[in-house]
């Protein structure tokens, strides 16, 4: 499933099809806000993340640099203490999404089509980012893209989602 969804995300990508909402207009696409359920995951994903900041960066600083730079430490660890695949995903890539809700105006929801159910965040001109698949693109061992947050904010998040009026 997975495999199909950063599939999409990478075609959505290269295609320039992220910044276009006609796209999106399928019917069997189903965007809901977040539940309080959702919320909660999202809130321990981001705990999860921040410690993993915390153990590769010996700091919890975040932003699109920090998080390039813990990827790519745990994704050169070969220790038996390295943090599983799905913790390293779920985290990093809720960390990255709070970067941006914090940063850009947009809000976190829930995106169920034909290749299944994952949080996104949806802008206020129905361009969507899916920042946690974001990082399970990269996991895999033959993918050998290390940097990825930082060109993902400054090619992407900075020309499609408007700065955040805080």
């Amino acid at each position: 499933m997975f495999k199909k969804i950063t599939l999409t995300i990478c075609i959505l990508f290269c295609s320039g099809i992220i910044g276009d909402p006609t796209s999106m207009d399928h019917p069997e696409r189903k965007i809901r806000e977040l539940n309080p359920k959702d919320s909660e995951w999202l809130e321990r994903s981001n705990k999860i993340g921040y410690d993993i900041l915390d153990w590769y960066n010996k700091n919890k600083e975040l932003n699109p640099g920090t998080l390039d730079s813990a990827f790519q430490k745990w994704k050169s660890d070969k220790t038996d203490n390295k943090a599983p695949e799905n913790l390293v995903a779920v985290g990093l890539g809720s960390l990255f999404g709070k970067y941006i809700k914090d940063h850009k105006r947009c809000r976190w929801v829930v995106v169920t089509d034909s290749f299944g159910t994952d949080f996104a965040l949806l802008n206020e001109t129905g361009s969507e980012l899916y920042p946690i698949n974001s990082v399970w693109k990269r996991i895999d061992s033959s993918n050998q893209d290390i940097s990825f947050f930082e060109p993902i904010w400054t090619s992407v998040v900075e020309k499609e989602f408007e700065n955040s009026s805080k």
